[in-house]
């Protein structure tokens, strides 16, 4: 179990055998005065390299700045999206939220296909399992979106992808408090072999940085 503050990981989780994914997160702004250009210098410079990530973990995604990526060429091409088909009260009293994008050819189906919690097979690598918003305590209704990955060579065991934006400013630790111990549970469930909990971590106290020990996680 590994988490990570908006930084790029290379990683090879247990049960997915020799197989390694790369993992980029980025906090968009959601406040900045031109966001949707924003976005586009930030989706170029993630995918200027030889090689782009396997996963791109988003946080403050603007209703603006998630049509642009979901009409974005390159991502339609390289990408699935969370949430892509069925927005349907996404945006709800929340001014932005997270978005993950998995590589359409590490991940050969669709995220967005699974509309009662049932795992699909993807390529040839990983398989994509349930993918859920998990509610969090929060003073800006934050959550955090899972996605299960599962090697077609473990199907009874999953490996879980947590996109996060906890609370943020001095007065909301006790919130984050409860939010990592939250995290730090949803690893645990059964069938879980691990996971990587990465996002805006809002670590802006002392007190944040015993939060990631208590509760069994590993900082990376």
């Amino acid at each position: 179990m590994v988490t990570l503050r908006n930084a790029g990981l290379s990683l090879t989780p247990r049960n997915i055998d020799t197989q390694s994914l790369s993992l980029i997160s980025w906090n968009t702004d959601g406040f900045s005065s031109r966001p949707v250009s924003r976005a586009s210098l930030i989706l170029d410079h993630i995918l200027e390299g030889p090689k782009s990530p396997d996963i791109i973990f988003l946080q403050e995604v603007t209703p603006f700045v998630r049509a642009f990526l979901l009409k974005d060429a390159r991502v339609r091409a390289a990408f699935l999206a969370t949430d892509a088909e069925d927005q349907t009260g996404l945006f709800e009293d929340v001014p932005f939220l997270t978005m993950t994008l998995v590589s359409s050819e590490r991940f050969a189906d669709s995220l967005h296909s699974q509309k009662q919690g049932q795992g699909v097979q993807g390529g040839e690598d990983c398989m994509l399992g349930r993918v859920a918003r998990v509610t969090l305590p929060s003073k800006y209704k934050r959550d955090a979106l899972c996605v299960d990955v599962v090697s077609p060579t473990a199907p009874g065991a999953f490996f879980r992808l947590i996109n996060v934006h906890l609370d943020s400013l001095g007065d909301t630790l006790h919130y984050r408090a409860q939010q990592i111990e939250i995290l730090a549970n949803v690893l645990h469930e059964p069938g879980c072999s691990g996971g990587i909990i990465a996002g805006d971590f809002n670590a802006i106290s002392p007190e944040d940085d015993g939060l990631i020990d208590k509760n069994g996680l590993v900082d990376a």
